[in-house]
Order: C-alpha cells, then sequence, then structure tokens
C-alpha cells in the first residue's frame, strides 16, 4: 500500500513525496530513490523529528499504528493513518484526544470512505430512493488465510481489521453511527485470531445492518441498502458505480 501511495503522490499537484522510514535504512534509501523521496531514514523517530514533514502517512502493520501515530502527533506533526486505523476503541480514543490538543489533523486512510459513489450513495438513501432504508447487508471476503499479516496475533491480525473495517465503515456512512446494540460472532484460526465473522447493528429505529468478513474465501464483496419503496441499491469494492438493482426473481 505504501507504494500505491507512493505513485499517487508523484502523480498529485501541490505535495512533494519528501521523506520515507523504515526499521531497515538500506530498504527506506532503495524505497526512496526508486519512487522519487527526497530522504530516507533508518527509524521512524528520525522522520517524525524532521522539521520539514508536513504530514506522515502510517502504512505500517496494525500493531504499530497507535505508538507511532501518537509519537508523530508529539512531533507536532498531522497524520493519515492506514486501516485499521488502531487495534481497539481505546487507543483510537486516546488518539483523537492527542489530535484535538495539539490542534493537529488526525484521518484514518479508509479509501472507500473517500470514493465519491460513497456519498453518492449515502444521498440516494437519504433522499428516499428505497423509500424508508430499513436493512442493509456487506460483505467482504478474499481467500488470504496464509498471509502473514492476518495471522501474526502479535500484528494485530485477523479478518477483522484488516476486513470486517469496510463493512463496518460502509454501514456507519449510511445508517449512522449511533448503534443501539451488537451482535457478533467470529471463527478463530490456530493462531488465536479470527478468520471470520459475522456483525449484526441493530439501530434505535428499527434499521439494521448485516455485515461480515473473511480471510477464508473470496465473496461477492458488495453492499445492499433496501428499503420500503423503490429497487436496492448496491455498492462492490470494484470502480463499478452503485446502481439500483432488480428484485425480479432470476
Amino acid at each position: 500500500i505504501a507504494v500505491k501511495m507512493a505513485r499517487t503522490l508523484r502523480g498529485m499537484e501541490g505535495v512533494e513525496p519528501y521523506a520515507i522510514a523504515s526499521r531497515d535504512g538500506a530498504k527506506a534509501a532503495a524505497f526512496a530513490r526508486e519512487h522519487g523521496f527526497t530522504r530516507s531514514y533508518g527509524s521512524y523517530g528520525e522522520l517524525a523529528a524532521d522539521p520539514d514533514v508536513d504530514l506522515v502517512y502510517i502504512a505500517t502493520p496494525h500493531s504499530h499504528h497507535y505508538p507511532q501515530a501518537r509519537m508523530c502527533l508529539e512531533c507536532g506533526k498531522p497524520v493519515l493513518c492506514e486501516k485499521a486505523f488502531t487495534a481497539n476503541a481505546a487507543e483510537a480514543e486516546a488518539l483523537i484526544r492527542l489530535s484535538e490538543r495539539q490542534g493537529l489533523f488526525l484521518g484514518e486512510a479508509i479509501w472507500t470512505r473517500y470514493m465519491p459513489f460513497t456519498t453518492t450513495v449515502a444521498d440516494l438513501v437519504r433522499n428516499g430512493v428505497v423509500g424508508r432504508a430499513q436493512m442493509l447487508t456487506a460483505n467482504l471476503g478474499y481467500a488470504i488465510a496464509d498471509k502473514e499479516r492476518i495471522v501474526r496475533p502479535e500484528l494485530c491480525g485477523g479478518a477483522l481489521l484488516d476486513l470486517g473495517v469496510y463493512p463496518i465503515n460502509f454501514a456507519f456512512a449510511l445508517f449512522g453511527t449511533e448503534v443501539e446494540s451488537v451482535a457478533s460472532s467470529c471463527v478463530k484460526g490456530p493462531s488465536g485470531v479470527d478468520m471470520q465473522e459475522s456483525i449484526t447493528f441493530r439501530y434505535g429505529d428499527g434499521r439494521m445492518a448485516v455485515l461480515s468478513a473473511t480471510a477464508c474465501c473470496a465473496t461477492d464483496r458488495q453492499g445492499i441498502v433496501s428499503g420500503d419503496g423503490g429497487l436496492p441499491w448496491w455498492w462492490t469494492t470494484s470502480t463499478t458505480p452503485a446502481r439500483p438493482r432488480s428484485t425480479t426473481p432470476p
């Protein structure tokens, strides 16, 4: 993901890819040469202390997000942190409080939330294209059970933080965050991390969001919003625009 971000920065106006940091200085230097960065560092602390850094993008494993984001904020740097934002709610709340005290930007780089179609679908649902929205379903699954980042507990692995955050974010974008109750179930792998899960949100007004994520197999990777009038609208993780789906049985 860091490579994709570097390539994106090189194609943008008004942004300069200035510095890269890694625990391995040689790797950082090679990355800098390949992607046009001016500086490279063999430690994250050096980058955070560089007065010429205007914003830090964090693309390390989930387990590193909280300490590295905290360090950057304490050094006066705005932060854009990859998903999953942190390993748990307590860490997220601590970072938000710190960013507010410092008066610094802090954001999560969950790309689907910033795509135009997410705003489009949210507006359509809010404007009654499906009538009164009642049910949302969303899933995301890939056959990635062999990936280190998934199976290693010390990296905060598991399907929820790697994949489940996307369906959850989709539900929050369309139905909001005021969830009245949550029911969930998961299947754990040999290392103890969650390999797949189902999550149900119940809202106070009767709406429900039924979400699932799996690292064991590929799924259709889509979200569907249904209401009491009109056709359901669906969304996919591809670049295909959201569109109404026929309710006529095949």
